[in-house]
């Protein structure tokens, strides 16, 4: 992992950003989470979002014609200053978490956000395959997880929390359940899409895509604010 070249270059700037997120501080990040995060994907295959110029991600899922797999030995050849975002991918009928990506509009209030996932927490606790919940900030929201006592196959695991979901009458009526892109800005979708086969979401610890931490925030998530996910 050497250090970048072009340490000051900027990658991303945003509202989180306003005087930018520097090469530097981005190869710093994963310096520091290494460990971490090749705990946290394994041997599974993933996607990275490398930023080539300000503000603009392509995404690299092969090399040498392979799927991506992150080890000790080849971590720091991948990692560098404009790699900005990883994605995990879940692999065939190996499912042993629901992941749920609260996919709101930007409409959407952090307190309603927030009211979502308490309802989400609400349907776990009554499925007795989970064992415990997990939270942790994407983008503009949060993926809530829920880990399983036993793995499924990938439709099986959809299948099972679609239906909660549906026969709930808070879930029903108040977000949509969808696994297909959200166009509208003043909903929420509940997409179940991270746990299909090839289905993806960001690694925990890793940048999200606006160059926010995905922190696990399980056990601080009511009093969670953006600004706590910046890259100091």
């Amino acid at each position: 992992m050497g250090i970048p070249e072009h340490p000051d270059t900027i990658i991303i700037q945003n509202e989180f950003y306003p005087d930018g997120l520097k090469e530097i501080q981005i190869w710093n990040h994963y310096k520091k989470y290494k460990n971490k995060i090749l705990q946290e994907v394994g041997n599974r295959p993933i996607l990275l979002f490398i930023f080539p110029s300000l503000n603009t991600p392509i995404i690299k899922r092969f090399h040498k014609f392979a799927p991506i797999r992150f080890n000790k030995e080849n971590y720091d050849y991948f990692i560098t200053g404009r790699t900005v975002s990883i994605s995990v991918e879940q692999e065939k009928n190996k499912l042993n978490y629901f992941c749920v990506d609260v996919d709101a509009g930007s409409e959407i209030s952090e307190d309603d956000k927030k009211k979502c996932i308490s309802e989400i927490l609400r349907i776990f606790q009554d499925i007795k395959l989970i064992n415990r919940t997990r939270i942790t900030v994407s983008a503009n929201s949060y993926h809530v997880y829920g880990y399983l006592k036993k793995t499924l196959k990938n439709d099986e695991g959809v299948h099972l929390l679609r239906k909660k979901f549906q026969e709930d009458k808070i879930i029903k009526k108040n977000y949509r359940i969808s696994s297909r892109v959200r166009t509208n800005e003043s909903v929420i979708n509940l997409d179940l899409s991270p746990m299909y086969h090839r289905g993806s979401h960001t690694v925990p610890w890793a940048l999200n895509r606006n160059g926010l931490i995905c922190m696990d925030i399980t056990r601080n998530w009511k009093t969670f604010q953006r600004k706590d996910a910046v890259v100091k």
